[in-house]
């Protein structure tokens, strides 16, 4: 028999499960009523949105039966500060909140699951002169201005107004798009961590974990840049105030470790960052590969990057060079200290003029090495060479008219065949770049003027380049030794002789010559073609004095100088002496443009005889005296013949 105590007790419990239950219930209800219409009704939303240029949040729907669990569709979150701007948007997500921090203006996730994920970040321009590619190539990031300018100002924000703070933890993200800056991945991936953003104040992200599985890269929207590409990333951003860092600075703050493998479609997408340039990049498919690690914004040892393309083209009229290339950098531990070097090869790179030039046999360049070395592998700081090691064993022009073509065809001279060869080596010194350099000539033949010089030639050259930045520098010690050398004008040519340049330096600027310096030693037969082109013409002279001239065995020396400047080229030659069998001449000329002066003393055994160039026109001084050609030098403005 059931007692009485214990039927009321089991009722008076059941009585308070009952309310409790109802309680729990209405909780429930006015939890699910409440949560609805804050978020229907985009309460939330304006809440977040105090500051809507610094924060702006949206979503398409969202609901919660569970208190702090949320689900969300069609989220979009934009955020800028004075240095970049970004979007995520979000398809779906599952959201774990911290409501009551929503009290203290902090939107804390704790975890979230999110699908159909895309991102997209850009930096804002000091100014777009000069990278309007890039800034074509950006995201677009609806709300704000293109191109993103620093110029255009973040409004300021209300006095004593405090700024939402948002921090999401315990990120798993399915991604679709990435968008940074200029580069745009699309294709599986995964995005796993988390951040904290004070708007216009601080920013911290990581651990955070990013794993590409083998999608397309664009350079912007539809330019194919790689594909497949695969890459994981692990990385930390600290905390830092954003207001005090810019540019390259930011990396300052990052650590990260990451591999990538990709198959690069091209490499016509350089183009951007050679505004300005006449230097064009094209073709360059290939591999790249790469394992960094980066501390604080410096490059870690056993970082390591590789690319190679089978054919690769770089122009610059009215050049193309066209070629294999194989690039390595990497870092690694050197007399205890970090080095970071460069290292490109090529096996074959031939060199080419424009069509339109005419079609000539291209030049070779085969074992091409070069390596480069720096200390400085903090991506904030300016990079400095810390050495360089370049050698070219090997490069030939079969066809020495390509010569010509790669000068831009001047109309004073050009070459009409032969062929060439060439090898060169520069290092590194004091930071001063310091090399050799050796050629040769074979059966070839220039016209200058109305002239022709055929000949077979060696040389030898000392370089020296005192900036490493700066394509200026000098070549010296220049030697030249040539045989089987001919000189053919319309009225005959010398015989074949030789020639010999020593001391010989040349000037350069943007690896263009601009100026010229030597001694040259000559013998020939015959005088006579030597003398036209210096614009002495034996025929000119009375019957008499001619039948005195005996220009056979030629042997002269001479200094000879080549200058480019704005208003023309000057070509000077000092001629210290020429003896023939029966003359011995002395004297000076001088072209400048086209315009010549020049005078000379040819001293017969029977008299002396003197000659003068003077705006092209020559003149005939007979029987002259022995101070006459120091008065026509400074006559003509010439100075003194030495």
């Amino acid at each position: 028999m059931q007692k009485p105590w214990r039927r009321s007790g089991l009722g008076e419990l059941g009585r308070v499960l009952g309310v409790a239950l109802l309680v729990a219930l209405a909780i429930e209800l006015v939890y699910v009523l409440g949560a609805t219409l804050i978020l229907r009704a985009h309460l939330l939303e304006r809440w977040l949105n105090s500051d809507p240029d610094d924060l702006s949040v949206r979503f398409d729907s969202a609901w919660s039966f569970v208190p702090g669990e949320v689900k969300v569709r069609g989220l979009r979150v934009r955020v800028q500060d004075s240095n970049v701007q970004f979007l995520l948007t979000i398809d779906e997500a599952n959201a774990s909140i911290a409501l009551f921090e929503l009290m203290q203006r902090r939107f804390h996730v704790t975890e979230v699951e999110a699908k159909g994920t895309r991102f997209s970040m850009r930096n804002r321009f000091e100014d777009v002169a000069g990278q309007e590619l890039r800034a074509r190539a950006y995201p677009p990031i609806e709300g704000f201005a293109d191109p993103p300018l620093k110029g255009w100002k973040v409004p300021h924000r209300k006095l004593g107004a405090q700024p939402f703070q948002i921090e999401i933890e315990r990120v798993d993200a399915e991604v679709l798009e990435l968008w940074i800056l200029e580069y745009r991945y699309e294709g599986p991936a995964r995005a796993r961590g988390g951040f904290r953003l004070i708007p216009r104040e601080r920013v911290r992200v990581g651990p955070a974990e990013l794993e590409l599985a083998g999608g397309k890269l664009w350079f912007g929207k539809d330019r194919p840049l790689a594909e497949p590409l695969k890459a994981t990333l692990r990385c930390r951003l600290e905390d830092f105030d954003v207001r005090a860092t810019h540019g390259w600075h930011v990396f300052d703050h990052v650590s990260a470790k990451g591999s990538l493998a990709a198959s690069i479609r091209g490499l016509e997408s350089t183009r951007a960052y050679l505004h300005g340039s006449a230097v064009t990049v094209g073709a360059g498919a290939g591999t790249l590969s790469a394992d960094l690690g980066l501390d604080k914004g410096r490059f870690l040892p056993g970082s390591r990057a590789t690319y190679r393309s089978a054919r690769i083209e770089f122009s610059k009229a009215p050049a193309r060079l066209t070629g294999d290339v194989s690039l390595t950098l990497k870092v690694e531990e050197r007399d205890r200290h970090p080095l970071g070097s460069l290292s490109v090869s090529a096996e074959k790179i031939e060199v080419q003029v424009h069509e339109r030039l005419g079609k000539l046999q291209p030049a070779e360049i085969t074992g091409m090495k070069m390596n480069l070395a720096t200390r400085q592998l903090r991506l904030s700081e300016t990079w400095k060479m810390a050495a360089l090691d370049l050698a070219i064993p090997q490069a030939k022009v079969p066809d020495a008219r390509l010569l010509t073509a790669l000068a831009g065809n001047p109309k004073s001279f050009s070459v009409e065949r032969g062929s060439a060869a060439a090898a060169a080596r520069a290092r590194l010194d004091s930071g001063t770049i310091r090399g050799s350099l050796t050629a040769q000539l074979a059966n070839a033949r220039f016209r200058i003027g109305n002239a022709t010089l055929a000949v077979n030639a060696t040389a030898a050259a000392s370089l020296e380049q005192p900036s490493v930045t700066r394509a200026d520098g000098t070549l010296s010690d220049i030697s030249v030794n040539a045989g089987h050398v001919r000189v053919t004008t319309p009225r005959g040519d010398t015989g074949s002789g030789s020639m010999h340049l020593e001391r010989g330096v040349i000037a350069y600027t943007q690896f263009s010559p601009r100026s010229l310096r030597g001694t040259l030693a000559a013998r020939f037969p015959d005088a006579k073609p030597v003398l036209e082109v210096l614009g002495v013409h034996l025929s000119t002279l009375p019957k008499i004095a001619a039948s005195f001239v005996d220009t056979s065995n030629l042997h002269g020396v001479a200094d000879l100088s080549h200058d480019r400047t704005p208003r023309g080229s000057i070509t000077d030659v000092r001629l210290r002496e020429a003896r023939t069998d029966g003359l011995t001449t002395t004297g000076r000329w001088r072209r400048v443009g086209a315009t010549t002066r020049a005078a000379f003393m040819l001293d017969f055994e029977v008299a002396r005889l003197g000659v003068s160039v003077e705006n092209s026109e020559p003149n005939i001084a007979p029987f002259v005296q022995s101070d006459w050609l120091r008065e026509e030098l400074a006559r003509l403005g010439l100075g003194k013949s030495r």
